[in-house]
C-alpha cells in the first residue's frame, strides 16, 4: 500500500505543470452552466492524452464527461465542477475543483489494476445552477459507484476531527491546520462551515501532513486520541 501512495504522490508531481496550467485556463475563461465547451474540451483533452479512455458529451449532455479506468473492483467517482458564476467568474474556485478532480483521478488511474479498483472521472456541469448532476444521477452516471469524491478549495488546508454521534455527543475534538503561518482566528474561521453544526474544537492542532486511523476510515475515538497526544 505504501508503494501504491508513493506512485499516487508522484504521478501529482508529474501532472503539476499541466493541472496549474488547465486550472489558469479554466479560470481566465468563465462558463456559464451548461455553456462550459471550453473547459469540457480542455479537460477530456488531458484525459485522452494521458491516455484515459474518455467519453465527451456524456449521458446526453454537450459539456459533461466520463474518463475510466480499471477494469475490475469497486468504482470510485472523482467529480469535476467547472461552470463560473454570473458576473463573477470562478468565485468558488470551480477551475480549481475541476483539475483538483482531474488529477485525482489520473494519479488513482496509475494504481488503478495494481489495488484491484476502477476510476470513473466525471464532469458535471451546471453546479451553480442547472442540477447538472441530477440529469447525469437520473442517466446512469452514478450506477455502479461506491463511493463519490470531490475537492473543495479553501483559504487554509485544514482538517475538522470528530463527528456527530448518539454515542459521542455532538463534539469537534479538533480543528487540524496543515499551514503554520495561520492564526487560529483565520483558522477557526476558514472550517466555520464545518463547524457550525457542532461545539467549538477544543483544540487545534499543527501538522504537515494528515496521519489516517489505522482502521483507514473515520475512526472518531482515534482522532481523540490522537488529540490528547498532541495537547500533552
Amino acid at each position: 500500500m505504501e508503494g501504491a501512495r508513493r506512485a499516487v504522490c508522484d504521478r501529482v508531481d508529474e501532472l503539476a505543470e499541466v493541472l496549474i496550467q488547465t486550472s489558469r485556463a479554466i479560470h481566465a475563461n468563465p462558463e456559464l452552466a451548461f455553456q462550459e465547451h471550453a473547459a469540457h474540451d480542455l479537460l477530456t483533452g488531458v484525459l485522452a492524452a494521458q491516455g484515459i479512455d474518455v467519453v465527451q458529451s456524456a449521458y446526453g449532455m454537450e459539456t459533461a464527461f466520463e474518463g475510466s479506468a480499471g477494469t475490475t473492483g469497486p468504482v470510485v467517482a472523482v467529480l469535476c465542477e467547472y461552470d463560473a458564476l454570473p458576473g463573477i467568474g470562478h468565485a468558488c474556485g470551480h477551475n480549481i475543483i475541476a483539475t483538483a478532480g482531474l488529477g485525482a483521478g489520473l494519479a488513482a488511474a496509475a494504481v488503478a489494476e495494481e489495488l484491484g479498483g476502477r476510476i470513473r472521472i466525471l464532469g458535471t456541469p451546471a453546479e451553480e445552477g442547472g442540477g447538472g448532476k441530477v440529469f447525469m444521477l437520473e442517466r446512469g452516471a452514478f450506477d455502479g459507484v461506491d463511493a463519490a469524491l470531490m475537492v473543495h478549495p479553501a483559504v487554509v488546508d485544514t482538517v475538522v476531527c470528530g463527528r456527530p454521534s448518539e454515542r459521542w455527543g455532538s463534539e469537534v475534538c479538533a480543528v487540524v491546520a496543515l499551514r503554520g503561518d495561520v492564526g487560529d482566528d483565520e483558522l477557526l474561521a476558514t472550517a466555520s462551515e464545518s463547524i457550525a453544526r457542532y461545539k467549538l474544537p477544543k483544540l487545534i492542532v499543527r501538522r504537515d501532513v494528515i496521519v489516517r486511523s489505522p482502521a483507514g476510515k473515520a475512526d472518531y475515538r482515534w482522532a481523540r486520541e490522537q488529540v490528547a497526544d498532541e495537547g500533552s
